[in-house]
């Protein structure tokens, strides 16, 4: 009898034994995960911007950093936007101009001939002038960028390209701005020989400016 109450009582320390052994077991594993936790958390709250930056760069828009003769382009459509609406909300005021015709006469394939046009501003009105669109690429103007007082004057200047163009030649000018009528046209002509000293590749002839007939 006595050595069956032992038998009974070993085994029932055995079972207990082997219940904490298991309740041990689990809690070392839990014990780990929270310790994985609790170091990852560490981290993030350690270095806060880098975390930020991160998320930044996910949320940050692509920018054309490779190309950037793009972007100008862009920042340039913008400004010239600007100036249009600038013009185009402005007052009217008039322009009128010394000549609105030139002709640089006989020119050698490949010169660069260039003229200025004296313009003032006849109205009671500050003048803008938003843009100012040569008819082809060979003819490239320049303008004032400011508004101009009523009364003032100034200039445009006409640069003409002749390479890889002959014979007689007529481009325009379109002057657009505060003005009634809105854009006023400029117009230059010029007889074009070939086998002159230009380069009709670039371009490279020399710069004439020529004063011709009206």
């Amino acid at each position: 009898m006595k050595g069956q109450v032992n038998t009974i009582l070993l085994g029932i320390a055995v079972v207990l034994l082997a219940v904490l052994l298991g309740m041990q077991l689990i809690g070392g594993g839990n014990g780990v995960k929270e310790e994985r936790l609790n170091a990852a958390g560490d981290q993030n709250q350690a270095n806060p911007t880098a975390n930020a930056g991160n998320q930044g760069q996910q949320n940050q828009p692509k920018m054309s950093q490779n190309n950037p003769a793009q972007n100008q382009n862009r920042q340039q459509q913008n400004q010239k936007s600007a100036r249009e609406k600038k013009a185009e909300n402005a007052p009217k005021t008039s322009i009128s101009f010394e000549k609105k015709k030139h002709d640089f006469g006989e020119i050698q394939e490949g010169d660069v001939v260039t003229e200025k046009f004296s313009f003032t501003n006849s109205g009671d009105e500050p003048l803008i002038i938003s843009n100012a669109k040569g008819s082809c690429g060979c003819t490239v103007p320049s303008w004032p960028k400011e508004p101009i007082p009523p009364g003032e004057s100034d200039e445009i200047e006409v640069k003409y390209n002749s390479s890889n163009k002959k014979g007689n030649e007529r481009k325009t000018v379109t002057i657009t701005g505060n003005t009634q009528p809105k854009q006023t046209r400029l117009t230059i002509t010029a007889d074009v020989k070939g086998g002159g000293n230009g380069n009709s590749q670039g371009g490279g002839g020399p710069q004439i400016q020529r004063q011709g007939s009206q």
